[in-house]
Parts: C-alpha cells; sequence; structure tokens
C-alpha cells in the first residue's frame, strides 16, 4: 500500500514538473518571438532609414548558441556600397527606439545594442540584443567583457 501511496505522489510531481516547464518554455516563445518581431521592426526601420537596404530583413536568434531567455538576434544582408560601421548602426537603432517608445528593460541600458558587427565579402553581419530581460542584459555584459 505505501509503495502504491509513492507511486502515485511521484508520479503526481512528475505530472506537475512536465506542466511547470511546458508553461514556461512556451512563455519564453511568446516572448521571443515578440521580441523578435519588435526588433526586426525596429531593425528595417533603421537600415531603412539609412537608405543601406530596402527589403525587409529577417533574424535568427542567437539564444541558440547563447542559451534561453537571451533576447539578441542575428541580421546579415548585402552591402556593396553601404557606408556602415557599428556606431552608425547604433546610432540609428536609438534614434528608431526614441521615435517609437521603446524602452529598455532597466534604463541604464540602450534599449538595443550593437553586440557583433563585422562585413566580409561585401556582406555585413550583425547582431542586435534587445534589453528586455536579465538574461539579455548578462550576455550583453559578457560581450562587453569580452571585447572591450
Amino acid at each position: 500500500m505505501l509503495i502504491i501511496v509513492i507511486l502515485v505522489i511521484v508520479a503526481l510531481l512528475a505530472v506537475w514538473l512536465y506542466w511547470r516547464i511546458s508553461r514556461r518554455k512556451k512563455a519564453l516563445r511568446l516572448l521571443t518571438r515578440h521580441s523578435q518581431n519588435l526588433t526586426d521592426k525596429a531593425v528595417n526601420q533603421a537600415l531603412q532609414q539609412q537608405n543601406w537596404v530596402q527589403t525587409p530583413l529577417n533574424s535568427t536568434p542567437v539564444s541558440d548558441v547563447w542559451g534561453h531567455g537571451v533576447m539578441a538576434f542575428a541580421y546579415q544582408f548585402d552591402a556593396p556600397d553601404a557606408d556602415i560601421s557599428q556606431a552608425l548602426l547604433a546610432s540609428a537603432l536609438a534614434q528608431v527606439a526614441d521615435e517609437e517608445d521603446i524602452a529598455p528593460s532597466d534604463v541604464r541600458y540602450p534599449a538595443f545594442e550593437v553586440t557583433d558587427f563585422w562585413i566580409r565579402n561585401q556582406e555585413v553581419h550583425f547582431d542586435v540584443a534587445f534589453m528586455t530581460n536579465q538574461a539579455t542584459i548578462d550576455y550583453v555584459t559578457d560581450i562587453d567583457r569580452v571585447n572591450p
């Protein structure tokens, strides 16, 4: 009888734990999708205002590499003649964030931060972090330590 009670308790705990984990994953997917859509919109608006691209870009989450909860997204586009730099891109993103009233979760940081930027074979690659949670802030802090 005691074994049956223990098995029922263990089964209930397993079901409860599975339910909690699946709810957390679903919430994280919703947050990531919302953050990605907002970041895509801001990046495309910034790039189009600077006449760097005309067609909208789609991003790839970098959380696949850096872990869950990091709201950073990778972009790339062909730019044979674009006069673009990380500082210019960061400035354009800050302007869009101000225009659209997009705020970070911590006022000590900008809403969007360009965490990686390089040009290879006339193709621009960059990552943008949307500073919306502590995991992203920690990620950007770590990146800043590596790239002073």
